[in-house]
């Protein structure tokens, strides 16, 4: 799978929500759209190729977590951020 995904790409704006919505696993604290990782730099190609092939952002996360782990998928994170703390 070697697609091109840069700001000209159609579905660009799709590809950088999907790669913000992983985690870098080898890289503490980053995403895997600010990882320039190699795990992160495939990760990066095998977005850009499922959505050449027409699959949706969530068909691909799906895809992700299935190539990589489900643990990579954070977007509920920031759900479980915006709660309120408890004293």
């Amino acid at each position: 799978m070697s697609a091109s995904c840069d700001a000209s790409t159609p579905y660009y704006q799709e590809f950088i929500a999907v790669a913000e919505s992983l985690r870098c696993p080898v890289c503490e604290g980053q995403r895997v759209a600010s990882s320039d990782a190699p795990f992160a730099l495939t990760v990066k190609e095998d977005i850009c190729g499922f959505l050449h092939q027409g699959l949706s952002a969530e068909q691909t996360i799906a895809r992700i977590e299935t190539s990589y782990g489900a643990d990579l998928h954070v977007e509920d994170d920031a759900s479980a951020a915006m709660l309120p703390l408890v004293a």
